[in-house]
């Protein structure tokens, strides 16, 4: 089995794969999430609060977590 290398450090989410590295983070002084990502490039979300999700604050359709989930099952 293949498994991710997860590590939480400086309030960074890393979890790498195959030598990609994505990082999460939170960015207090904006309440928002960031995301790099070695597939997709960086991205901010912001908390919907009408629909819990995290939704891209440059791209409406983006959603933190579908975004993880299309990223991460293509490293299979």
């Amino acid at each position: 089995y293949d498994f991710l290398d997860v590590d939480y450090e400086d309030e960074n989410l890393k979890i790498e794969k195959d030598e990609k590295v994505f990082i999460v983070s939170i960015h207090n002084p904006t309440s928002q999430i960031w995301l790099s990502s070695p597939i997709s490039g960086a991205h901010h979300f912001e908390l919907m609060h009408n629909t819990n999700n995290w939704i891209g604050t440059r791209d409406k359709n983006l959603d933190l977590i579908k975004v993880l989930e299309k990223e991460l099952g293509s490293l299979r």
